[in-house]
């Protein structure tokens, strides 16, 4: 082996603070044999219970929902309430404003306390459908032990409230229809021992009593009804709900009839999937992808299902909305906190003269809480600093090791799955739709752009704010010299909308790949390259429909992208899904594939280059079964030069690796540092050797960085290192 220098290098390149994690020089590939270890699931069960120490917190954040308006009872003013939460089931501040008088008040929400159902229960109001009956307006956010739930704001008292759970027996979700008879009707779903299925119910709101149907339609274990549509026209509700697949269903409340009128391919779908809506005395359905077909639309009338003739399709009728007849709403400012939890509210309400140093424009002022974020990812720069990056749409931090002290940096750019780094920048990937963002840490973060304290906004948003953490990213999208910089969406090349994996290939391209959601069941890759004097961003990618990335790894001094992946299901019919996953080799010079490899002991698991031109593995068995393995590959020639049976197999499942919950990374110790099961563990490159390192205590692994001879650990709200761990160069 010859990998003296190599090491050298390491050792001075820490001497001035850097950590890097560089492959060890070259070995022959015939001579790397991995050394057996009888006794090894001994001593990991035996390995001793390891303790953090948190030495600074990380950021902070609070997420903000859209406003939700409501008109006053005068008819000519408005309400809007603003949900500040911690995360999407709470807990939540309320910030009720009412326009017409100039007031703001706030109320808890979930908070956890007390018996009171409105606080000890958990809720969602993200993309919950709103209802205005009798002059106000109800919600059903999700919650509450699975039971359909009901709130209604009243805008006379300016207050939201749990109106209760109404007695709709087994059947949980649904939107609502209002009847001319003033009844609720609804279609939602009935969980049984074969799948769910739909079922309706007619609900009196006075009493809370409600008439349910019997269960109907075809078992669905995947049915969902996040993106649903509902339409009643006399005596027949419709109904379109998914997923994988989505279907439309129609119930007569009369006749206690039931119709199966439509059926989509097997995807997953999202609010674009299958659209219903009243035009010209009928209903008008549009269907993404009918099933054994493409796009399709029809006319839905009595509960009977007629093709709309190609001539027609163009005809799109004036749709009657319930707002047409409403005043305009005030013109809004931005509703996001600063780093303080202030908020300043500016408003112009319509008619307002444009004068004055003000140009009409007044605010309401307000503090909102700041929750602690839980980082989910971190990773070390080359001075020796630590940047973290919380889950969800929270903020990034930074550590630096020679003060002891972090920073709060500033909302990130979407919300982030993966990073990698690259010429001394670091780069993330973030849903929706693959975000790739560029951070230079050389250089102050750019505050987003929220309410200001002291001046009005301009332009204005009217009628309200949209969703603010799709702001955030226009805000740094446009800003000139922002940092982070948004510099490419890659949903278009790749049909992914997380991007769970991310690598720096040698030609200066980042890649990212992950799992599509929604639309379907695949994922892909793409790359990225930042723009030079005279080139824009550059961007491409590869969709793959029958597979998911979970894990990549450049290798052969970034030659390659070694892509990693499971298994998904490529169109309609389930038993198409491959076996296992399958891993694919890109040749970052060639721009194409290199290799496909179908491995023999099953899917590839997580992968990392450990020497130049060498790669080692974490794999298992294809279908659950079979045994877990590590091993090494020539990426080169797409050959497995051995493997070498262990005890666990790493962290697979999405929800684990879409939060980082796994680690599996070269070391500045030459070492692969990994997880088995929760016991940390670290591989000596060149004979597969296991050292089990300790338990951490956690229920899940976590990623691991390194710097200063300690190392930090994901997956809390503190930066935190494993006390008495350490490393050597």
């Amino acid at each position: 082996m010859k990998a003296l220098l190599v090491l050298a290098a390491i050792f001075l390149a820490l001497a001035g603070g850097a950590v890097p994690a560089v492959p060890l020089g070259r070995i022959e590939a015939a001579q790397w044999k991995p050394a057996a270890e009888a006794d090894l699931a001994e001593r990991l069960a035996a390995a001793p219970t390891l303790e953090f120490e948190e030495l600074a917190p990380g950021g902070l954040t609070t997420w903000v929902e859209s406003p939700r308006w409501v008109l006053n009872p005068d008819g000519k003013t408005w309400d809007a309430w603003i949900l500040y939460s911690r995360a999407y089931m709470g807990p939540h501040k309320a910030v009720i404003v009412d326009f017409g008088r100039g007031t703001v008040r706030q109320q808890d929400v979930s908070s956890g306390q007390g018996r009171d159902p409105e606080q000890s229960n958990p809720f969602m109001f993200h993309l919950v459908p709103e209802y205005r009956i009798r002059g106000k307006m109800y919600y059903l956010p999700m919650g509450g032990g699975g039971r359909i739930s009901v709130w209604r704001y009243d805008p006379g008292a300016d207050r939201l409230d749990l109106v209760g759970f109404p007695d709709t027996g087994d059947i949980r979700r649904g939107a609502w229809s209002v009847g001319e008879d003033g009844f609720i009707y609804s279609v939602g779903l009935v969980a049984a021992e074969e799948g769910k299925r739909f079922a309706a119910y007619r609900l009196d709101l006075d009493t809370f009593k409600a008439e349910t149907s019997e269960p109907f339609g075809p078992a669905n274990p995947n049915l969902g009804f996040l993106y649903a549509k509902q339409i009643l026209d006399g005596d027949w509700i419709y109904c379109a709900a998914g997923t994988t697949p989505w279907r439309l269903v129609g119930y007569n409340f009369r006749t206690k009839e039931w119709r199966l009128l439509a059926e989509t391919e097997r995807i997953t779908g999202d609010h674009t999937t299958l659209a219903l809506r009243k035009s010209e005395g009928a209903v008008w359905v549009d269907v993404k992808q009918i099933k054994g077909g493409g796009p399709a639309s029809f006319v839905l009338k009595d509960g009977v299902l007629t093709e709309r003739k190609a001539e027609a399709t163009g005809r799109r009728g004036r749709v009657a909305r319930p707002d047409d007849a409403e005043p305009p709403k005030p013109e809004l400012g931005g509703t996001r906190p600063d780093s303080e939890g202030r908020v300043a509210l500016w408003y112009r309400n319509p008619g307002t003269p444009k004068d004055g140093p003000l140009q009409g424009w007044r605010k309401v002022e307000y503090s909102v809480p700041l929750y602690p974020d839980t980082m989910n990812l971190i990773q070390t720069l080359e001075d020796g600093r630590v940047m973290a990056f919380a889950g969800g749409y929270g903020e990034a931090a930074l550590f630096d090791p020679t003060t002891g002290k972090a920073t709060r940096l500033g909302k990130q750019v979407g919300s982030v799955y993966s990073v990698t780094t690259l010429n001394g920048k670091v780069y993330t990937g973030a849903y929706a739709g693959t975000k790739v963002a560029e951070i230079d840490p050389s250089r102050p973060w750019t505050p987003a752009a929220g309410s200001s304290m002291d001046t009005p906004p301009t332009p204005a948003s009217k009628g309200g704010a949209k969703n603010e953490e799709e702001d955030v990213d226009a805000d740094l999208n446009a800003a000139a010299g922002a940092n982070p910089r948004l510099l490419a969406v890659l949903k278009e090349e790749t049909s992914v909308h997380i991007p769970m994996a991310a690598a720096a290939g040698g030609d200066g391209r980042l890649y990212f790949g992950g799992k599509e959601i929604r639309t379907g069941d695949g994922g892909g890759f793409g790359w990225c390259r930042p723009p030079a004097e005279g080139r824009p961003v550059e961007k491409g990618g590869v969709k793959l429909p029958a597979y998911q990335v979970f894990y990549m790894c450049a290798a052969g001094q970034g030659r390659y992208i070694l892509i990693s992946t499971k298994p998904g299901v490529p169109g309609d019919n389930p038993a198409e899904r491959p076996k296992q996953g399958r891993l694919f080799i890109w040749d970052a010079r060639e721009m194409k594939m290199k290799h496909e490899l179908d491995l023999p002991f099953g899917n590839p698991g997580p992968v990392c280059e450990v020497f130049d031109g060498l790669v080692m593995g974490h794999g298992y068995g294809g279908e659950g079964a079979g045994k877990s393995v590590l091993y090494g590959l020539d990426p080169e020639r797409g050959e497995v030069l051995w493997t070498k049976e262990v005890p666990e197999k790493p962290v697979t499942a999405f929800s684990a690796v879409r939060r980082h919950s796994w680690h599996f990374g070269l070391g500045p110790d030459g070492k692969v540092w990994t997880f088995f099961g929760k016991t940390l563990a670290r591989i000596e490159p060149a004979s597969a050797q296991i050292e089990a390192v300790g338990v951490i205590p956690q229920r899940t692994a976590a990623m691991l960085a390194f710097s200063g001879g300690k190392v930090f650990v994901a997956g809390g709200d503190h930066f935190r290192t494993l006390k008495g761990v350490t490393y050597r160069p």
